[in-house]
């Protein structure tokens, strides 16, 4: 079987970790992966790793045809068994090119047809919403392109059951939606040792309590909540530091803020980290104070470093943390709630350890990465046609691609 794996990214955020494991899952059971991506960058460094091809194709616009013509012609020229994309986007150029293709299929009267899997790993209704009118005509529009091409879909996967609850309001078809959750490699993580030097580098001694933070600096983050909350719980517990490991747009503001907040001495940004299972291992709380998740998988990697959660209530975050069980969840944007639970947490390590113990434990039992992978192949074995009647599948790509699509996107080969 050959997979062709869209990603809406040249950097390896969420979607992007979940198609190289995906990826991995394939190449070890002797099939063949090709990846179309946005752009080159960290993500065509990991595919490069790997030994997996990658074209490059436009795939930020849904209105941009370009995009879809690609992903036809690479189905065609590549032999491609079965189209898996990541991210509503990718999600949505992917189904304008299955409706090209199979209106070229029936010109040709080809009959070979191929399944296409859409993973959905944000919610709607909190996808890109930041309160402007632009932004909020722009999900308006992506939530009705969404709705209207879902058809066109084999199958389209949420990552948690908030996502599928989100589909299903905007009237997509529950029988054409299945649920697979995030996971990750229980081998990878919990294997860290705490540094004493980026404990330095965040000013906490070994009897510090140091809250720390893994993501990007965006706005879906929500790092102005972290920073308040810092803020009205530093001057009430001397012991309490604050760390975050990422970088991006954001991160000149955000200093500025904490600058302003007073913090310099106690809040640390530290930049993107290559070891982030040591950073996990050094800090004594991991916080997340996401507006809106699918399924975080930073979260999932902190329970599995053994390490106790205060988060906000985003839909996919209280799907992997057990409130008051393997962490405390609070109101998104609450600062004052998230600083006391900052402070109860500090005072109270018999609770820190119950919930780290709790943590591992669900981390293993639920949120194995095996388990991803071997939902996906079996997804693709479902959706894949029988050899001999290959019109059976729903909803497919035709293999043929788009008639004069043969555009010449460059193939990179590692």
């Amino acid at each position: 079987m050959k997979v062709l794996q869209i990603a809406y990214s040249g950097d390896i955020a969420g979607g992007e970790r979940v198609l190289l494991d995906i990826s991995a899952g394939l190449l070890k059971q002797g099939h063949s992966v090709h990846a179309a991506i946005p752009a080159m960058g960290e993500l065509s460094g990991a595919l490069d790793e790997m030994g997996i091809p990658w074209t490059i194709c436009h795939l930020h616009k849904t209105y941009d045809l370009r995009g879809s013509l690609e992903i036809a012609s690479i189905i065609r020229r590549e032999s491609i068994d079965l189209v898996h994309s990541h991210g509503m986007l990718v999600n949505l150029l992917a189904r304008t090119a299955a409706l090209l293709a199979r209106a070229t299929a029936q010109l040709n009267g080809e009959k070979k047809c191929i399944p296409l899997v859409n993973t959905t790993h944000i919610a709607r209704r909190l996808w890109n919403s930041q309160g402007s009118l632009v932004e909020d005509l722009k999900s308006i529009y992506y939530c009705l392109y969404d709705k209207f091409t879902a058809p066109l879909a084999s199958r389209i996967v949420a990552v948690s059951n908030a996502v599928a609850l989100d589909l299903h309001r905007q009237g997509v078809k529950g029988d054409n939606v299945c649920v697979i959750r995030n996971g990750i490699d229980l081998q990878k993580y919990g294997q860290g040792r705490r540094s004493n030097d980026l404990r330095q580098k965040c000013n906490a001694s070994d009897d510090d309590f140091l809250i720390g933070m893994v993501g990007r600096l965006a706005p879906q983050k929500s790092l102005d909540v972290f920073l308040q909350a810092a803020a009205l719980a530093a001057p009430l517990n001397k012991r309490l530091k604050f760390a975050v490991a990422g970088d991006g747009p954001l991160a000149e503001s955000l200093m500025a803020l904490r600058d302003r907040l007073g913090l310099q001495n106690r809040f640390e940004f530290l930049g993107a980290l290559s070891n982030v299972d040591e950073f996990l291992a050094s800090i004594n709380l991991f916080t997340l104070t996401s507006s809106w998740e699918g399924l975080p998988l930073v979260v999932l990697e902190a329970m599995a470093a053994g390490r106790a959660v205060a988060a906000t209530s985003a839909d996919g975050t209280c799907e992997a943390v057990a409130d008051g069980e393997t962490g405390l969840l609070v109101k998104r944007g609450d600062a004052a709630s998230m600083a006391r639970t900052y402070l109860n947490l500090a005072d109270d390590p018999k609770m820190v350890r119950a919930m780290e113990k709790a943590g591992k434990s669900r981390v293993e039992v639920n949120f194995s990465l095996q388990r991803v992978i071997n939902d996906y192949i079996s997804l693709y074995h479902e959706l894949m046609p029988p050899s001999s009647d290959l019109t059976r599948t729903a909803n497919p790509i035709s293999a043929v691609g788009v008639a004069g699509s043969d555009l010449k996107s460059e193939i990179h080969e590692p």
